[in-house]
């Protein structure tokens, strides 16, 4: 294998599931590069191993997502591969909540040659799309094609049709959508069809006496299979060609060596011309008499056909194989780091203009139950000097670090620091510092951040806890979109990352709701009651010059709301406001749910305990918010969704009803005290 061959991770959105993608991953894995498959968390599938670590971006060159249901979680460069019908998604009730989002994250975007799925991509990245010309289709490695010339048991001598596919629509309809087709084809003892028996539970290809079983999907049987027939079926549903796009069947048939006959879908003629032979008709009668004849043209020309198939797997070979576009997606992912490697860390390089960029490291775990990390001061150190690295010479960067403790890192860090990065990375340890030490540990996180952020410079800071894991790119990105919005630079700025909560364990669930997160867009991120446990302070960068117009007595005394705090004190400002679309950042657990965790662990002590004996309480910070920012109608919007106070009203019962629910209440407390008091005599408690 080559040095320059592509390293590559493959994201399974359903690792268990055999389907169409689990079939394109195992012919991916034909090609024989470095390949390891996991799910969208980052856990290999059959180890289970995690390797969504900080060095992630050394071992491999970047990660490709098959669906718009997968999430971009993984910290490297990842693409998303753009083939998926527009209905599919347009038809889904979360489309707003989740799968806008989910297409919006990723670095760039792999395309199948269909105009208006790359038309879709745009409109969706809106003014910050770039047609970077990366194209992935459903194709095959150079190493699986084979011969068009099949003699012995590969020869075709029955010239029958092959056709496999799911016929997923009989599960809702009675019938699926080629229904008729297929029967004039097994009418005529012309076709015999393949396909998964049972879907859901339900048998797809029950009354089909051609119907010859189920196909491995393991990248190999399919083209084993179809090299028996004289000819592959490739049939494009109503939602293909509305998208003008098109399966991988075309592409399987060439790869296996055997002539491909396909309704007349642009997306395949713009692929491959005039080598598929096209039918049609009107009629499924009509259909059928057109493929049959199709059919008979292939058989009757041999060297014809032959050379067709030669012709249309060199176009594979050129422009469609795995190798060929996997190749020029590692080059660009190499290419974005070499340009950070690259970039000159000279003092004199920053001194020309680069930004400024403040990083805070504390710790703040009143809620702390327990877990992996119990044993390191900042488990994250590796993450964030990571995410620092990618910046250096781009920027003149500072850690700034607070620990409140004694720990030997503290003198082992300024060496490796001079070690690996020499200068562009300068250490500032806060910890001799009277005024941040005084009653440290019991304060709230608002006051912690006003007190850190008072050691900032002008350019950007952010404030992250030891539960806060930065992605690689993280300030990287952040630097570009910093850039990209000058008119924020006098007014301030206030920069929102995306994030995740994963502790690293386990295998990803079945849906990524299950997994906190949220990277939604500005206009588009909808304020409610879920709003508390969908704002970490780690996500938020701020600007010198926001930093400086913020009224720190507003922010002092928040602590589970202070983000929220934080963006209706920007807002109060006029500073320009970005949700970052792909800039991430993992937590172990959202501050907001270890917050509430503890409340539930002490609500057996009742109602008093929930209000008092915990450093806050989520509902008391949200009425502290009408106190600090009630003039403004706009944060009172937001707070009032916070509190739930944004939902319809509940019509009220007619008053009638009321006189005699109040009626039945008055009779029923005196018969509950009579009650009481029966329970106590007969049953008295210990010590009465």
């Amino acid at each position: 294998m080559s040095v320059d061959a592509p390293r590559l991770l493959l994201i399974s959105q359903w690792p268990k599931v055999r389907n169409a993608e689990f079939e394109l991953i195992e012919k991916i894995r034909n090609t024989g590069f470095e390949i390891a498959v996991v799910d969208f968390l980052g856990r290999e599938v059959g180890t289970g191993r995690n390797l969504n670590t900080a060095d992630l971006r050394d071992r491999y060159d970047f990660a490709l997502s098959f669906h718009y249901d997968t999430p971009k979680f993984i910290d490297i460069t990842t693409f998303l591969w753009v083939a998926n019908p527009l209905s599919y998604m347009h038809l889904r009730e979360d489309y707003r909540r989740s799968i806008f989002n989910n297409l919006r994250a990723y670095d760039d975007y792999l395309y199948n040659g269909a105009p208006l799925l790359k038309e879709h991509i745009g409109q969706v990245v809106g003014g910050e799309w770039r047609d970077s010309g990366l194209h992935f289709f459903a194709s095959t490695s150079l190493k699986a094609l084979q011969s068009p010339e099949r003699t012995g048991d590969n020869s075709p001598a029955n010239g029958k049709i092959f056709y496999c596919g799911i016929n997923w629509e009989r599960v809702e309809d009675r019938q699926g959508r080629a229904h008729g087709l297929l029967e004039h084809l097994q009418t005529r003892n012309a076709a015999d069809f393949f396909g998964p028996e049972k879907l859901e539970g339900f048998s797809t290809w029950k009354g089909f006496p051609s119907y010859r079983g189920e196909i491995p999907f393991d990248g190999i049987s399919l083209a084993q299979t179809m090299r028996r027939y004289g000819a592959v079926l490739a049939l494009s549903s109503p939602a293909h060609l509305k998208s003008g796009t098109s399966s991988s069947r075309v592409f399987e048939g060439f790869a296996a060596g055997v002539p491909v006959i396909s309704d007349a879908n642009p997306h395949v003629h713009s692929l491959f011309g005039d080598l598929v032979c096209y039918f049609s008709g009107s009629t499924d009668s009509e259909r059928a008499d057109s493929i049959l004849a199709a059919r008979d043209q292939l058989l009757s020309s041999p060297h014809t056909t032959i050379e067709r198939v030669r012709q249309a797997q060199a176009l594979i070979a050129e422009k469609y194989c795995f190798e060929a576009t996997l190749a020029a997606a590692a080059t660009v992912a190499r290419q974005g780091r070499k340009n950070i490697v690259a970039a000159d860390s000279s003092a004199s390089a920053v001194a020309a203009g680069a930004r400024a960029i403040d990083v805070f490291l504390f710790r703040h775990d009143p809620y702390r139950d327990g877990g992996a990390h119990d044993d390191a001061t900042f488990p994250n150190l590796a993450n964030v000097l990571g995410s620092l690295e990618e910046v250096r010479g781009m920027a003149s960067v500072r850690l700034l670090t607070f620990a409140d403790d004694g720990g030997e890192w503290k003198s082992l860090l300024p060496e490796n620091l001079r070690m690996k990065w020499g200068d562009a990375i300068e250490w500032v340890n806060l910890d001799a510092d009277q005024t941040l030490q005084a009653n440290w540990s019991s304060l709230s996180l608002g006051e912690k951040f006003a007190r850190l952020a008072a050691h900032a410079r002008q350019g950007l800071s952010a404030y992250l806890t030891a539960e806060d894991f930065p992605h690689r790119d993280f300030f990287s990105k952040l630097l570009t979109d910093a850039a990209s919005d000058p008119n924020g630079a006098e007014s301030g700025q206030l920069h929102i990352a995306g994030f995740f909560a994963d502790r690293l364990t386990g295998n990803a669930p079945p849906t990524a709701a299950a997994v906190r997160h949220n990277a939604a867009s500005l206009p588009l991120y909808q304020w409610s009651k879920d709003s508390p446990v969908e704002h970490q302070l780690g996500q938020l960068v701020l600007t010198g010059k926001l930093i400086a117009k913020l009224d720190m007595t507003r922010l002092r005394k928040f602590d589970v709301l202070l983000p929220i705090a934080i963006y209706l004190e920007s807002q109060r400002n006029s500073a320009a406001i970005k949700r970052c679309r792909h800039i991430l950042l993992r937590v172990d657990r959202g501050y907001c749910d270890s917050h509430l965790a503890a409340l539930a662990r002490i609500r057996h002590k009742g109602f008093w305990a929930t209000h008092y004996e915990l450093p806050t309480n989520v509902d008391h910070e949200i009425n502290a918010l009408y106190d600090a920012f009630h003039e403004s109608p706009a944060a009172v919007r937001i707070i009032d969704a916070l509190a739930g106070r944004d939902l319809p009203s509940v019509t009220l019962p007619h008053p009638n009803v009321v006189t005699v629910l109040n009626v039945l209440y008055r009779l029923a407390i005196p018969a509950y005290m009579v009650l009481r008091r029966w329970k106590r005599r007969l049953w008295p408690q210990p010590g009465q």
